[in-house]
């Protein structure tokens, strides 16, 4: 007699379930070379309606309108979470990113800096809710994480009236509110992804700092804590480097940490960098296939399918301004 499955058990094997249905219909290798090679919106479109994109997409005649159905696509794999049963931390460690990018957006707005970019509807909290709350200054009412990020930010601009220290705050509370979750999850998987995340980020930062020649000081604040790096680490590694290769002696590091740590310390530009990590996390994702109870299948695909609709986003950005099919696959990371 096989044993009694507890109901999370029996939840995520039904996530997994129709996680693998999901899979199915990513968009291949193939496809994403033909709607690079467009010619136009109108045959990016095209290209689109062949995907599962094209319940979406059947009225999309403008950038605008793809770049709404393709946030009703997201809107419908985070939807796929809630319904699922699997614990509402998953769910929420996508979401959460929306929430931080609009409590960042709305606070800068709020000391005097334009609105760029529309808010984000994706998250746990409308962004209407957290602009009242930032208007009337009840920070207090921000569920934990976006609280003490608001409460934070504020108190560091007032101190320094440097308009991008409220950045470095959002970034330092948002991957912190990821490592909280992953750890409420209990899964070492999502909590290595995490990790991954966290030194991908950092060695952007390493990066970029020392093509501006910042100093160390500068990028240890913005450092993010949670890695397998940590930010001692970094500033050894950054030292060491400055005349010679990185020396990796003494650091616990194996893997794919220390292709990251390379990889920041090397000699490619940034560009470079940003594609070879989201290929590392995309790797990283694929691992999940190995795995056929928890919630890591439906985590996977849920990150996957993000990584789909920014590459999506990118190439018809691309076409619309008619850069050339190669150059637009040269600059995304290797798919699939």
């Amino acid at each position: 007699m096989s044993p009694l499955r507890t109901n999370s058990e029996i939840a995520s094997g039904f996530a997994t379930g129709s996680v693998r249905v999901l899979e199915s219909q990513l968009i291949d290798h193939e496809t994403i070379k033909r709607l690079a090679a467009s010619a136009d919106l109108a045959e990016a479109r095209m290209v689109l309606n062949e995907t599962e994109y094209a319940r979406e997409m059947l009225r999309a005649d403008t950038a605008a309108q793809i770049e709404a159905d393709l946030e009703r696509s997201l809107e419908g794999t985070y939807g796929l979470l809630a319904r699922s049963g699997l614990p509402n931390e998953v769910e929420e460690y996508f979401r959460c990113r929306y929430d931080f990018a609009n409590l960042r957006a709305l606070l800068k707005s709020g000391i005097g800096e334009e609105l760029k970019v529309p808010l984000a509807r994706l998250g746990m909290v409308s962004p209407d809710s957290i602009g009242r709350k930032i208007k009337d200054r009840t920070f207090h009412l921000f569920a934990s994480g976006l609280r003490e990020a608001a409460e934070h930010a504020i108190s560091s601009y007032d101190r320094t009236k440097e308009i991008e220290v409220v950045d470095r705050v959002m970034d330092k509370y948002y991957f912190r509110r990821l490592v909280a979750l992953a750890a409420k999850l209990k899964s070492p998987w999502i909590a290595g992804y995490t990790r991954l995340l966290i030194d991908t980020a950092n060695g952007r930062v390493v990066k970029r700092g020392r093509r501006f020649k910042l100093g160390p000081e500068l990028i240890e604040t913005m450092m993010i804590d949670g890695g397998d790096v940590g930010a001692g680490a970094w500033m050894r590694l950054i030292e060491s480097a400055r005349d010679s290769a990185p020396d990796l002696s003494g650091l616990p590091l194996g893997g794919i940490a220390q292709k990251v740590v390379k990889l920041a310390l090397g000699g490619e530009g940034d560009e470079r960098y940003d594609i070879r990590s989201r290929e590392m996390l995309s790797s990283f994702l694929m691992t999940a296939r190995k795995i056929a109870i928890g919630p890591e299948p439906a985590f996977a695909y849920t990150a996957t399918k993000e990584n789909e609709v920014g590459l999506v986003r990118t190439i018809i950005a691309a076409v619309i301004i008619h850069l050339p099919p190669k150059l637009i696959m040269e600059s995304i990371p290797s798919h699939g």
